[in-house]
């Protein structure tokens, strides 16, 4: 069939990857700019629904949110139809895939509580698919800026082994240490993680490592529970663990996220905001230690770059809901 010449965008989205909404149950759209679309444990409709708006886009008959896509379009089917083809996924859905692969694996899952420490969910279907969807959206920023294959890794923050289940075998790291300061969730790891290191650490630095020792770092949902000084600390902390060159992908909530929480007025006064309890782990961190903290971009980027360079800032990258910051040490 011949394509007309409209116009569409030429985006990761919906090629690459999709975004998993908790509104009630999960559910997983295109990209952000569309409402939540399929209900997140039914995968079938997923690649169903996928599938068929790759069609229309290829097609030239793209749906309302793409017509009206915030970001300007920058191709026009044909040669969105030779990038895709390119990178090989026009009949692929490749995240949906390893969410499939990754439940049928039926490796040993944690209990439930231990879930909920790192996940908030206590069902085994979104324990592991929120792992397998972090990662597809934290690696594909990460990797370009890493120097080569033989990745040293520190999980920092690994819990109960959300990520590392799916980082330990993962070819482009030559190493896996895990470490977190909840003892029952390392010690789970341990018992059930096989291939990866496992170290329980404490609340404050320093730890039992040794200097230099990383080349990359993957700290998912730390920084958003520690206070400023703290957060200071630990990226002291992290410079020392990690090699020159070595890159880190940290989150944090940013200014999208105080927006939902109604805090964006004083975020955008204060910079951050990070004296709010969070009693996910009570009974495991000292007292009054675990925050939900909230930060600017702009301070994100005058605070954390005294020992690293901040190479990439992704707003909303992670669940378009945490930002995702890519320092590179000095």
């Amino acid at each position: 069939m011949e394509r007309n010449s409209e116009r569409t965008r030429l985006c990761s989205l919906p090629w690459e990857s999709f975004v998993l909404r908790n509104q009630g149950a999960p559910m997983i759209a295109p990209c952000n700019h569309f409402e939540p679309t399929w209900p997140a444990d039914d995968l079938a409709q997923c690649d169903a629904g996928l599938r068929s708006l790759r069609q229309s886009l290829l097609s030239g008959v793209p749906p309302e949110p793409c017509r009206t896509c915030p970001t300007k379009p920058d191709c026009a089917p044909p040669a969105l139809s030779d990038r895709i083809a390119d990178l090989e996924l026009a009949d692929e859905n490749r995240e949906i895939e390893a969410v499939f692969a990754a439940l049928r694996a039926g490796d040993a899952l944690p209990l439930p509580e231990l879930m909920y420490r790192v996940a908030h969910t206590r069902s085994d279907y979104q324990f592991t698919g929120s792992g397998v969807v972090n990662l597809f959206e934290i690696l594909p920023i990460l990797l370009p800026h890493l120097a080569g294959p033989d990745q040293h890794l520190l999980d920092w923050g690994c819990g109960c082994g959300r990520l590392a289940r799916h980082l330990i075998h993962d070819p482009r790291f030559a190493s896996y240490t895990g470490c977190d300061i909840d003892a029952e969730a390392v010690e789970w790891c341990r018992l059930h993680l096989r291939g990866g290191e496992f170290l329980c650490i404490p609340a404050d630095p320093p730890v039992a490592l040794p200097d230099r020792a990383f080349t990359a770092v993957i700290g998912y949902s730390v920084m958003t529970h520690l206070e400023r000084e703290l957060q200071l600390r630990w990226l002291a902390e992290l410079y020392r663990l990690t090699a020159p060159g070595a890159v880190m992908a940290l989150t944090v909530h940013g200014d999208a996220a105080a927006e939902r929480h109604g805090l964006a007025g004083r975020l955008s006064e204060e910079g951050i905001i990070d004296e709010i309890q969070d009693a996910t782990l009570d009974g495991i961190a000292p007292a009054g230690y675990y925050r939900a903290t909230f930060q600017s971009r702009s301070y994100t980027e005058r605070h954390w770059g005294a020992n690293f360079e901040i190479l990439d800032y992704r707003a909303r990258a992670i669940v378009d809901y945490q930002d995702l910051v890519i320092l590179r040490r000095r």
